[in-house]
């Protein structure tokens, strides 16, 4: 399938989204828009994109990154209440034109979240996730592992890749490990959740190792977005086709790990 991340949603015309056949977009796209949603100037912007997106003939995956990673270990996250509140948002904005009372209004609702709280989410989520890499970013490691800025680049080196496989699969066993612990169910275990694991989250884990290990060599800093983008990789398969501007996808597909629609370019520019 095609699937459309925020930043095309955004830099493409209705028309020109439509015209893409098997579309799909997601849960991320639609927290993405609304955690923007700080002051009138940006909710009036932001609405438009969500009134396109629902307008849109496409598949929608509802699922939370969360829901997603326990599925991937064999667990039904059938209660989503993360999922629903953002669908309940989405429908009482699409219907709201008054961004005064917004917040107070969505409040009201059963599961008593609004804007400014998806905002702040939002933050401490990116927040966390930089601070997580900034710290593996140490001389130590680039020497022992011996890579330079050129291997960065994505160039077709034996001994990057290989270490993003056992980054993959250092990931998947500390997923699993979080995964037991936030359940505290004595019938998920471990080794269960290592047996059940079905791959899905090959691409999403090779493509943040290797942006990881791309950011730690190099010397730099997770981008803002970036933990944004990470989230994106959960929805989409090695078979779908990606359309985005954002630059990280364009180096996801330089490291062969996915393909662009219009090499990441919005159709009105070609």
């Amino acid at each position: 399938m095609n699937y459309i991340e925020t930043s095309f949603l955004r830099s493409s015309s209705f028309d020109q989204l439509q015209a893409i056949p098997n579309k799909k977009i997601s849960f991320k796209l639609f927290y993405e828009l609304l955690s923007g949603m700080t002051d009138e100037k940006q909710f009036v912007k932001r609405k438009i994109q969500i009134l396109k997106a629902k307008k849109l003939d496409a598949c929608i995956d509802w699922r939370t990154p969360n829901a997603i990673i326990f599925n991937a270990f064999g667990i039904d996250a059938k209660r989503n209440p993360g999922s629903d509140a953002i669908k309940s948002i989405v429908s009482y904005i699409s219907d709201n034109t008054i961004y005064a009372d917004l917040n107070e209004n969505i409040m009201k609702s059963k599961f008593g979240i609004n804007l400014n709280m998806i905002h702040e989410h939002d933050l401490q989520g990116v927040n966390i996730m930089k601070n997580q890499v900034h710290n593996l970013i140490d001389d130590e490691r680039k020497t022992k592992l011996g890579f330079n800025k050129v291997f960065a680049k994505g160039e077709n080196n034996s001994e990057i890749y290989s270490a993003v496989e056992l980054d993959k699969n250092l990931f998947i066993r500390e997923l699993a490990n979080q995964i037991v612990k936030s359940t505290n169910n004595p019938i998920i275990t471990y080794p269960i959740l290592l047996n059940n694991y079905d791959g899905s989250l090959d691409l999403y884990l090779r493509c943040m190792g290797m942006h990881n290990n791309n950011v730690i060599l190099t010397g730099r800093y997770l981008g803002k977005n970036d933990g944004h983008d990470y989230d994106h990789l959960l929805y989409i398969t090695k078979d779908d086709i990606v359309y985005s501007t954002d630059h990280i996808f364009k180096s996801f597909e330089e490291y062969g790990y996915l393909k662009l629609g219009n090499a990441g370019i919005p159709l009105e520019a070609q």
